[in-house]
């Protein structure tokens, strides 16, 4: 096990599973939460433990009373935070069970694929409570459109996990009692993973969105050769 205080990982083969204590409110920010998430991501980076990180929270809150909204010092640090999750040399999965809401959902979306329980539900919050919800304004509108995200973050509506999967925002929804075994079918399908790879499709797709076709395609080559590379030291044999 690995304790980073608010935050315990305990790693088994190629996966991590990291349980976060998150303070309430539900979803809320912290400079105690900032400093453990930014020595987990420390970790990740440094020592690749993992091929596989799942995040979820320890004990999901169901309050989400509003509450006083993070300066911008901590809002830099968490931006600069989740772009670092979402680049991560690892696929990272989030569990959801219970609200998503406020950080945590921008958590969640952060991550490659999300896994809810049907007692899970989506909230954008942060509008009512008179600020905006940091890049989710950004990662809304690629998951599920921006007409849809429009509605969502502008009504505040809340939105259950089969409606989050229909919009294509979840991966999988299961039972509350399923979720380790369907977390457990899940990261089957991901294994074999391979790091530099994922690292790369996932900043490929990301691009797709902006890049003109030509200079998409120079990229894609250029990441192809860092793949057959990455093969070829793995192995002394011929890579097709």
């Amino acid at each position: 096990m690995v304790d980073f205080g608010i935050i315990r990982i305990v790693v088994t083969g190629v996966v991590a599973r990291a349980e976060i204590n998150w303070p309430g409110p539900s979803g809320m920010l912290g400079v105690a939460l900032l400093d453990d998430l930014e020595r987990m991501v420390d970790w990740v980076e440094d020592e690749h433990p993992c091929d596989i990180l799942v995040l979820a929270l320890a004990s999901p809150s169901a309050a989400v009373d509003s509450a006083v909204p993070p300066d911008i010092d901590q809002s830099r640090r968490w931006e600069k935070l989740a772009v670092r999750i979402d680049r991560l040399p690892c696929i990272t999965v989030a569990a959801v069970s219970g609200p998503c809401v406020r950080f945590w959902m921008q958590l969640v979306l952060a991550c490659d694929h999300r896994i809810a329980t049907r007692q899970a539900w989506f909230q954008v919050l942060e509008l009512k409570d008179g600020y905006l919800p940091g890049m989710n304004i950004f990662r809304l509108a690629k998951y599920i459109g921006i007409g849809v995200a429009r509605r969502i973050v502008f009504t505040g509506r809340a939105f259950d996990s089969k409606a989050a999967a229909d919009l294509g925002m979840v991966d999988e929804v299961c039972e509350p009692s399923e979720l380790e075994a369907t977390i457990a079918v899940f990261l089957a399908q991901l294994t074999p993973t391979s790091p530099v790879a994922a690292q790369l499709a996932r900043r490929l797709l990301s691009e797709s969105f902006s890049t003109a076709f030509e200079q998409f395609l120079g990229q894609y080559l250029a990441s192809r050769i860092r793949c057959l590379t990455t093969l070829a030291q793995r192995s002394p044999g011929p890579v097709p």
